[in-house]
């Protein structure tokens, strides 16, 4: 289980591209940016390692599609509204390498921006402001944010029995 602050919320950017019939490394080729992770459709289902867990495989499960994924930094801070600020780094990778990416996400349909919070309380607001979606809009990146709710109250229990969270 991940544990910090109470008062800080862990939160990230990664960004992810499935390379659909072609092997992830093509986009390594392209760049000379090394993946943190990737996937290659038909081998054996491995875990993500992280610092809890090291990678696993689970037998009788493989990947489905080619993706190649760079993780970003964790961060730790007080304010939800930085969540969608944490994609400048990833922006700023892609924008240094621009015409390299360009020729990528012209061969690609499904390029990622993933969002990350972990978080234990149950508000959690944020929102995109204009400029940060002018920056990410000529790249055409889906945006994803996957929100985690680690409090363990009885009340998130019984939401969470319910499928309401």
């Amino acid at each position: 289980m991940i544990t910090f602050d109470n008062k800080k919320i862990r939160m990230g950017c990664d960004f992810w591209i499935d390379t659909e019939e072609d092997a992830p490394s093509v986009v390594t080729r392209m760049t000379g940016i090394q993946p943190s992770w990737e996937t290659t459709k038909g081998e054996i289902f491995r875990t993500i390692p992280n610092e809890i867990m090291p990678s696993r495989e689970i037998p009788g499960k493989f990947f489905k599609q080619n993706l190649w994924k760079l993780s970003g930094t964790a961060y730790f801070e007080k304010d939800d509204h930085l969540i969608p600020f944490k994609s400048i780094d990833m922006l700023e990778m892609i924008e240094k390498q621009k015409s390299s990416f360009q020729k990528i996400f012209r061969n690609y349909k499904y390029k990622c921006l993933l969002h990350f919070c972990y978080v234990n309380r149950h508000k959690l607001q944020f929102r995109i402001p204009p400029e940060l979606w002018k920056r990410i809009a000529p790249y055409g990146l889906l945006v994803d944010f996957d929100l985690y709710l680690l409090s363990k109250s009885k009340k998130t229990e019984e939401r969470m029995d319910y499928g309401s969270v």
